[in-house]
């Protein structure tokens, strides 16, 4: 009776530690997603032309208080730069132009709690190779239906291929049909000048990994992933077009539109793969956006963004 008695505690107590640690499990991955929405949203407010400071502050806040603490490069250079076996040339510029978050989070692999401190760059109003943006006109010079040519193309890639949802692309016809009434997509378009802009904001994850308990100079960088935020955006100031009736029709007023896109690299903010690249040792592993062409009209490269790739924090400034 006393063994069964006994049994039964032990077993209780196994099910009362397995339940609080998925609950912690469950709250800590919780956070991490609340975090990574609030970087993501801060990303995109810094692609538009005209960027709010306020939300951007407010963010900040949020994030503050999720935990994650904002560093300048001094401070980037007091906690991360190490010596010895760690780490080399992880030491960054004095700058102001780059801003840099940090927090940790723990992972439980085969009985051992590793803790994984992130260091984020991400830019701000000031110009680094974290963000690009600029301007294009481009002319057509044939005759061709609504339908059969694209406006706007975009397809980013990794180093395993194509970034799956990471890809748009939009015909003439249904970037214009809801300015112009009469258009079909076999419409005649005889010519059209358009004006291309495009801006692109990328974070950047560096993560490294130590045993719980050990202090920081014990912890190796890891794992580097990054994700590029991009906005492309077209204007037709002017084009003339073969109407129902067989006329002329020339269109002065301007049409105009946009596309976004989120590529991420497919190990993106992925704690559990710097935790197992950390267990099984060796250098340091990149997952990188490689490219994202932006394709204009009559396949016209506007632009190949080629987000920044950094093996260490040193790359980015």
């Amino acid at each position: 009776m006393k063994r069964k008695i006994l049994c039964f505690f032990m077993v209780l107590t196994l099910v009362m530690s397995t339940a609080t640690s998925a609950l912690s499990a469950s709250k800590e991955d919780t956070k991490e997603l609340s975090i990574q929405n609030l970087f993501d949203q801060r990303a995109k407010l810094l692609n538009e032309k005209e960027v709010d400071l306020q939300r951007i502050n407010r963010i900040e806040s949020q994030l503050q208080t999720l935990g994650v603490e904002s560093l300048s490069s001094g401070e980037v250079n007091a906690k991360f730069k190490v010596t010895g076996k760690i780490t080399p040339q992880v030491s960054v510029p004095n700058q102001t132009n780059v801003s840099w978050f940090t927090y940790r989070s723990e992972i439980i692999k085969n009985g051992k709690t590793y803790e994984v401190q992130r260091l984020i760059a991400q830019p701000n109003t000031l110009d680094s190779n974290l963000k690009s943006r600029g301007s294009a006109s481009v002319s057509s010079t044939y005759r061709w239906k609504a339908a059969s040519i694209n406006v706007i193309k975009m397809l980013a890639t990794s180093s395993v291929g194509e970034i799956p949802g990471a890809s748009t692309v939009l015909t003439v016809y249904d970037a214009v049909t809801g300015f112009i009434s009469d258009i079909q997509p076999t419409t005649w378009i005889d010519g059209a000048n358009v004006i291309y802009s495009w801006s692109q904001t990328t974070t950047v994850i560096f993560f490294y990994v130590k045993l719980k308990g050990e202090t920081d100079d014990k912890q190796y960088l890891k794992f580097v992933t990054n994700k590029c935020d991009v906005v492309a955006g077209w204007q037709f100031p002017t084009f003339t077009y073969t109407n129902s009736s067989g006329g002329q029709v020339a269109k002065p007023s301007v049409v105009q539109g946009s596309r976004n896109i989120s590529a991420i690299a497919p190990g993106y903010d992925n704690a559990n793969k710097a935790v197992d690249y950390y267990i099984a040792g060796g250098p340091i592993i990149t997952d990188f956006v490689n490219q994202i062409p932006v394709i204009g009209i009559e396949d016209k490269t506007i632009k190949n963004i080629v987000p920044v790739s950094p093996m260490t924090p040193v790359y980015i400034y």
